[in-house]
């Protein structure tokens, strides 16, 4: 009877084993950083006829370092049990969905309306903090009539999440002005917590000859509370010649 060969026969000297393919052709190489000729030894001292196998295999991955140290990021040894290298908290990469995309100097205009005759009307929707502009312009530049100039503000938003209300009125007949420091006015609240509204006035001090009473007022709506987003929507609206 022809003796099997022991495995420890068949290794290479190269560190590595080789699963043995079909038919007897050469299989896939699996490194897995054993000494081949260490493993031989170990065959041999063993005796069995399987070449050692068992206790072979326990003393070179001993020797290997695969003993199930978890890798900690501190420099221990490099383990195989799934351990994970603790890196921190992930940054999500997005966007505060809450923060004011534009500076003062940057806010869109929403456009203009008549302080002190008809009923001019605008309105803007958005999600986050916001700086806009709107232009309150003098159209009755009567000497007799003189009406005082003058706007209403109405924010709605909701109700889980809250935005507030702040005004900054430049001075008048100041053209591209922007007053982004001194505050005007500010919205107040009612009963009902998700709307705000604050109100300017000044008067007509157009003499003789005319000055132009119009004024810029910056509109800033500022998050405070709550998460932003769609389905958080504010809404703002603006009532010419209205108090």
């Amino acid at each position: 009877m022809r003796r099997a060969l022991p495995l420890f026969a068949i290794l290479p000297s190269a560190v590595g084993l080789y699963a043995c393919g079909a038919n007897g052709e050469a299989g896939e190489e699996f490194d897995y950083g054993i000494d081949a000729a260490a493993f031989a030894d170990a065959g041999k001292r063993d005796g069995g006829t399987d070449g050692g196998r068992g206790d072979a295999s326990a003393d070179a991955s001993a020797d290997a370092g695969l003993d199930g140290d978890v890798l900690d990021g501190s420099g221990g040894d490099a383990g195989v049990d799934g351990g994970t290298v603790d890196a921190g908290p992930p940054d999500s990469g997005l966007p505060d969905l809450c923060a004011n995309p534009t500076a003062c100097a940057s806010g869109a205009s929403m456009g203009s309306v008549a302080g002190d005759t008809g009923s001019d009307f605008l309105q803007a929707t958005g999600t986050s903090s916001k700086w806009l502009l709107v232009r309150v312009s003098e159209n009755d530049s009567s000497v007799f009539s003189r009406p005082p100039i003058r706007a209403r503000f109405t924010l709605i938003h909701n109700p889980n999440t809250r935005f507030d209300l702040f005004l900054y009125k430049a001075g008048n007949n100041g053209g591209g002005t922007r007053n982004c420091s001194s505050v005007s006015a500010t919205g107040a609240r009612g009963s009902t917590t998700n709307l705000a509204t604050a109100s300017l006035s000044w008067d007509d001090t157009t003499g003789f000859g005319g000055n132009d009473d119009s004024a810029n007022v910056m509109v800033e709506i500022r998050h405070v509370s709550g998460p932003c987003g769609v389905g958080r929507e504010w809404q703002l609206s603006v009532d010419g010649n209205a108090q």
